[in-house]
């Protein structure tokens, strides 16, 4: 996931794929945002500590991009 090149910083999400539930451990605070393809808004939070955990089983199956700050990769639900 191209989140791990946060400049100086050790990214990780996890696990990818998922069924209903992400890690995401990080130094790097700040928005996280999960889109869909259509790029619309279905989850965001401000990351504050170095590690949160996200649900997601509300969201159905499929590929979602999901953003720390400046920074996107591929989040995938199954």
């Amino acid at each position: 996931l191209p989140l791990a090149e946060c400049p100086g910083k050790s990214c990780q999400i996890f696990p990818n794929p998922t069924k209903s539930k992400i890690t995401i451990s990080s130094e790097k605070m700040g928005l996280v945002a999960i889109r869909d393809l259509f790029g619309s808004l279905v989850y965001s939070e401000i990351k504050t500590s170095s590690s949160i955990t996200i649900n997601t089983v509300f969201l159905s199956q499929g590929i979602y991009i999901i953003q720390l700050g400046n920074r996107a990769g591929k989040l995938i639900v199954e």
